[in-house]
């Protein structure tokens, strides 16, 4: 896969309108049981405040091993309007395998494809303590560069550029002289 999942889901929950997260507990503390793979959540009411919750499976055993023990999922499903399962690849489960309340989105290259929509759910209200487990990760911003810091970086690059032209042209100036001065010599010894 040339794109990480996170960049790959990015491109169906853009920044602007998603908080994307990776790794959210159900509880905060030492209470923590299960973790969503990803949670998206909707910032504006005109396209929808949902929370919808990721399983990642990369094998069809670690598939097969969440159809066996479905309560696994519960913490975090139990919040959330949608709910999905994403694969690295179609052979990793099936369609009839597929739980009515879940959606299953396939990554192919570098693209989701929707193979099953998730139907709307009737959530629980949030607890403080998945609220907590979600800002945590939506605050946690570790291998992140902010958009200030990449401007920064681009203006002192910039400065740089800007600062090395008069050196530059001082090295190719001296050259020419150098060079100048070699031709005339020559002219002179040769008598050209």
């Amino acid at each position: 896969m040339a794109k990480d999942i996170y960049t790959i889901l990015r491109g169906r929950y853009p920044e602007n309108g998603y908080a994307l997260m990776e790794e959210v507990s159900d509880k905060a503390g030492f209470e923590r049981s299960r973790s969503a793979d990803y949670i998206a959540v909707g910032l504006w009411p005109s396209r929808g405040l949902s929370l919808e919750g990721f399983e990642l499976k990369s094998f069809r055993n670690d598939w097969l091993n969440e159809l066996k023990n479905p309560k696994k999922a519960e913490n975090i499903f139990q919040y959330c309007d949608y709910f999905w399962l994403i694969t690295s690849d179609e052979s990793i489960a099936k369609i009839e395998e597929i739980p009515e309340t879940w959606g299953w989105l396939c990554i192919k290259g570098d693209r989701l494809f929707c193979k099953k929509k998730a139907p709307r759910l009737s959530p629980n209200p949030i607890s403080k303590s998945f609220l907590a487990c979600m800002l945590k990760r939506a605050a946690d911003k570790t291998g992140f560069i902010r958009k200030s810091e990449i401007n920064q970086q681009i203006e002192q690059a910039r400065e740089d550029v800007r600062s090395e032209v008069p050196r530059e042209m001082m090295t190719i100036k001296s050259r020419y002289e150098e060079l100048k001065k070699i031709i005339e010599d020559y002219k002179q010894a040769s008598g050209i």
